[in-house]
């Protein structure tokens, strides 16, 4: 659990990637579950997403702490992801020509998976591009689930445009949903595509066309705003608002500060979020998604829903096309020639295992433990060991209620043996190390690091 939180807020310092051209600057926070913090629009000068000016938990994820603003990536199991709060490894791949990749990855216990999610801005890009992949490493099938969840800010004229005549509507009710298919926008006599016009706290899962692109915009009063859109494999768009009630309005600012107001528009693997998606043993899946301005100007309030979609699209220089989509985002992330990889943080013990499949070579530190503490056990060198697999020098055996950890030091024989026989007939190997053990925090604060 992570309930070690309170509401006496004071300055305090994460780490943070930033990715950056001349078009864009986006800010990633790899200890708070990888989550894209804010996409500056820097011809504009103005803030795609919803950016929250504290940070500041609420009892709302698998794990407790959760908190709002920006982009965050939910993977394995339904609701906010068990890591939203907890640190992810991060590192930059950079290609011989230059070009890099920030790839951030963990291993989630619960499904028992490994994912990551990989950010590239490509110099002259107006768009962000991220990749994301889920992989089952194990010999058993699972059900898997995968949501962005996209905050932005609310106001009186926030519109959210997606390429669908039709919705399903989910209403939280004690203990239940209750789900029915409405049309779009108007519904009722109001045009929910406002979400102003929502009282109570509701989903909206968008039933896009299986031959349309995969999109969805949310844009102010002006007909600015953020696009985001994805290749064919993440086929669902969604839309949660707090609502307009006094609950609903508490809510945004419990979470914040007074006045401060978000919707969250949404892109999945599946329809909704009432299902899980079959994964067999050893299946990987891999899409691409992107992020960026969009400015429609006042066609964006067009009273013809068939308009305000166009407006989008014409805005995207017409060219929001699933085919035309499904090029452009294929062969972003390659990297020429042999990539070198630069380790930014690391994240938790179970990471460490699955990352080096359970063995490894020396390592001068060892960590075991879960997201906040761990045990650490540590050597000084490896000069000397006699390992009969060199890639076994550190072996971990994962049980239900242990870990065991093996230091392979002498398990073949010392060439030294052979050289070193005394008068006595005994062998002389002398050989020593240093090793300790110690427990305690993991993790801390460090400075900003681009990209």
């Amino acid at each position: 659990m992570q309930d070690g939180y309170n509401r006496d807020r004071k300055p305090r310092a994460f780490k943070a990637v930033r990715v950056e051209n001349e078009y864009l600057r986006a800010i990633f926070l790899p200890e708070l579950g990888g989550r894209l913090w804010s996409l500056f629009d820097k011809k504009k000068g103005r803030e795609l997403l919803y950016k929250n000016p504290v940070f500041q938990p609420a009892n709302l994820a698998l794990r407790n702490a959760w908190f709002s603003g920006g982009v965050e990536f939910n993977v394995g199991i339904k609701g906010h992801n068990p890591l939203t709060c907890s640190p992810l490894f991060a590192e930059i791949i950079t290609g011989d020509d230059g070009e890099q990749i920030l790839r951030m990855y963990e291993y989630e216990r619960i499904r028992e998976i490994t994912y990551s999610v990989s950010v590239c801005l490509p110099a002259g890009s107006e768009l962000l591009y991220i990749q994301n992949c889920v992989e089952n490493t194990s010999d058993d099938a699972k059900y898997s689930y995968w949501w962005s969840n996209i905050a932005v800010p609310e106001s009186e004229k926030t519109r959210i445009i997606v390429p669908a005549d039709e919705s399903f509507l989910s209403s939280y009710n004690e203990g239940q949903y209750l789900v029915d298919k409405i049309p779009l926008p108007i519904y009722m006599g109001k045009d929910l595509s406002y979400p102003k016009n929502s009282v109570r706290s509701q989903d909206f899962f968008y039933k896009i066309p299986e031959s349309e692109a995969k999109w969805i915009a949310a844009v102010g009063e002006d007909g600015y705003g953020l696009l985001q859109l994805s290749d064919r494999k993440m086929i669902g768009r969604k839309l949660f608002v707090w609502g307009q009630g006094q609950g609903g309005r508490h809510w945004g600012e419990w979470l914040s500060e007074e006045g401060q107001s978000y919707v969250e528009i949404q892109a999945g693997l599946a329809y909704t979020q009432l299902e899980h998606i079959p994964m067999a043993a050893g299946e990987c899946w891999k899409w691409t998604e992107a992020y960026g301005a969009v400015d429609c100007g006042a066609s964006a309030h067009s009273s013809n829903w068939k308009n305000a979609q166009q407006a989008v699209k014409n805005a995207f220089c017409g060219d929001l096309e699933a085919d035309k989509i499904e090029k452009m985002l294929s062969g972003i992330f390659k990297i020429s020639g042999n990539a070198a990889v630069e380790r930014l943080c690391d994240g938790s013990g179970s990471g460490k295992i699955a990352d080096s499949d359970m063995a490894s070579g020396f390592s001068s530190v060892i960590f075991l433990g879960n997201d906040e503490k761990g045990f650490f056990t540590y050597l000084d060198t490896d000069e000397g060991w006699q390992p009969a697999d060199i890639k076994r020098m550190i072996e971990y055996d994962v049980k239900d209620d242990e870990v065991v950890i093996r230091l392979r030091i002498i398990d073949g024989q010392p060439k030294a043996w052979e050289e070193t026989e005394t008068p006595e007939g005994q062998y002389e190997y002398p050989r020593s190390f240093l090793q300790g053990v110690l427990s305690g925090i993991s993790f801390k604060a460090v400075s900003e690091k681009s990209v």
